[in-house]
């Protein structure tokens, strides 16, 4: 009855008019409706679908719903010499189903699998499968961000029709108040292409992750083309960590939670582990809205993301069934602390560095063996625009560092130097100190180029650092005194691997001391110092340095 009032009000039979309050409370009805049966009564979840990918060398496991227990589900898989593997489960208590497949090696040759039910005159064909390697993207707005929003939109969107064995899925953003059984997709399984991935200039979230795409296009590059990629986008513009989180996450950091915790992780995160569904790894860019959030000192709120962030790395792993997952950590891009609001009135947020800083000892402390990486979007800002068009840097970025870490290619350089150790001298009213970096190679060498956000789409051409609401917006390097406190700092590079910082002071030398040293440390760092012909930064840092 409510599906024929709404085609009623759709077409107007017999000039029936409904209020917007009645219009409400019908289509609630009708998505609590859909809801309950598409929980309970999927034959074959939704986060399946022709045209899929399958992990290769593990026995995957697929899944589905059946609408009384105990009924029988035959699984028949048809491999491309035309073999028929059938294997036959009954459905539990709940009509939930599992079946476990034999495990295949990576093909570009497509399998068929079908699903039929003894309970219904129902069967399930899902054609076009390949067996190769599934990531799963997840994250906010910035992993959200569509190619076809990003730099080169048309060109990389073009170039998709040149890897149909990269397949994607998108699922579709609905928070729930309960753990659901199944997924809504937004895009379903997809062969990627010119017409899937993303249209030049459409909504800027819409229809697949640019960072997700360009891992993608990377590693598969990178594996000559030989290995399928299966990219699953399940991600939500302006969502804390908390919201991807289960309860046990918190358990672990001796927290509660705010923010409305885990309705994400219901919806988007819980039905892929019902199998649970076997991957490869995870791509994570997140924090954006738990740095701009100024409920907690930034100190506090960094300790607990990382906190929250390892504990989740941990619940994900587990819950998928892998607990060697590859893990690739996106570094937080830019934004400005101080924005006016439609109103004109100055409006300030919480800064990224602190959760720059975290996410990198993440990686560092525990990610060395461990398959937990990082890589920076800190140099590919856009000013004051927290959603930056330049994706493809940070996804070729992540899928380096794949290739090296979980496909063991060792010749590939991925890792960004970062601070380790410092000296300092001084010389007159010139204070100069010596950084030496770790993650540089043996015979790696430093170069100096123009700070990447130093550049924007303006009329000067250039990000202009001194007309912002807060001085200390665009974040270059710098030396602290005890007296002047911090000085601005020229770099130069010596030995070919070192980087030297030096200023000139205002007050005596003599009766002070050097305190400590910064790079690229705030809201739009100018990162300047890169490894020699690789697109890799040295990564910003703040650190104490007491000599006198």
């Amino acid at each position: 009855p409510a599906f024929r009032r709404i085609m009623m009000l759709r077409y107007g039979v017999g000039g029936f008019v409904a209020s917007i309050r009645e219009l409400g409370l019908l289509l609630l009805c009708i998505n609590l409706a859909s809801n309950l049966k598409f929980a309970n009564g999927q034959l074959v979840s939704s986060v399946f679908g022709s045209n899929m990918v399958l992990q290769r060398d593990q026995r995957p496991v697929i899944w589905g719903f059946t609408e009384e227990p105990g009924t029988y589900v035959t699984t028949s898989l048809i491999t491309p010499e035309g073999k028929t593997l059938q294997h036959t489960v009954q459905s539990d208590i709940g009509g939930l189903w599992r079946q476990l497949l034999p495990s295949f090696p990576a093909s570009l040759d497509p399998l068929t699998i079908a699903v039929e039910s003894s309970g219904a005159d129902e069967t399930v064909v899902l054609e076009n499968i390949l067996f190769g390697d599934v990531y799963f993207c997840s994250g906010q707005s910035n992993m959200q961000f569509g190619i076809g929003s990003t730099v080169n939109a048309l060109e990389d969107i073009l170039k998709a029709d040149e890897y149909p064995h990269i397949r994607i899925f998108v699922g579709k953003s609905q928070p729930a108040a309960e753990p659901l059984k199944d997924i809504r997709p937004e895009l379903p399984w997809s062969v990627s292409s010119s017409q899937t991935i993303g249209r030049p200039g459409k909504s800027r979230f819409r229809p697949f992750s640019a960072v997700c795409w360009h891992f993608g296009r990377t590693v598969a590059d990178g594996l000559d083309n030989a290995v399928p990629l299966g990219l699953i986008e399940s991600a939500l513009t302006g969502t804390y960590i908390e919201q991807w989180c289960s309860p046990s996450v918190f358990d672990r950091c001796d927290m509660i939670p705010s923010h409305k915790p885990t309705g994400i992780y219901n919806s988007m995160i819980h039905p892929f582990t019902i199998g649970p569904m076997k991957l490869s790894g995870f791509l994570w860019y997140q924090g954006e809205t738990n740095g701009l959030n100024g409920e907690m000192k930034p100190v506090d709120a960094a300790f607990q993301y990382g906190c929250l962030l390892l504990a989740m790395i941990q619940e994900w792993r587990a819950e998928f069934d892998n607990a060697e997952a590859f893990f690739g950590i996106v570094q937080l891009s830019t934004w400005c602390t101080k924005m006016l609001n439609r109103n004109g009135i100055i409006e300030t947020y919480g800064g990224p560095e602190l959760l720059r800083e975290t996410q990198e000892k993440i990686a560092e402390q525990y990610g060395k063996g461990n398959n937990i990486v990082m890589v920076t979007a800190a140099d590919y800002g856009f000013g004051c625009e927290i959603h930056s068009p330049f994706k493809k840097p940070i996804g070729e970025r992540l899928g380096r560092a794949a290739l090296a870490t979980q496909y063991y290619q060792g010749d590939i350089v991925w890792e960004s130097p970062s601070y380790l150790a410092a000296s300092a001298s001084i010389d007159g009213n010139v204070v100069t100190v010596t950084v030496e970096l770790k993650n540089l190679d043996a015979n790696g060498e430093l170069e100096i180029i123009r700070p990447y956000n130093y550049l924007d789409y303006s009329e000067d051409g250039m990000f202009d650092c001194d007309n912002q609401l807060d001085p200390d917006t665009c974040a270059w390097a710098g030396i602290e005194v005890s007296v002047d406190g911090w000085l601005p700092a020229a770099v130069t590079i010596v030995e070919g691997n070192k980087m030297v910082l030096s200023a000139i002071a205002k007050t005596d030398l003599r009766i002070q001391e050097v305190v400590g040293t910064s790079y690229g440390w705030g809201q739009v760092p100018m990162l300047s110092v890169y490894v020699k012909g690789i697109d890799l930064p040295v990564l910003p840092w703040k650190r104490e340095l007491l000599v006198s």
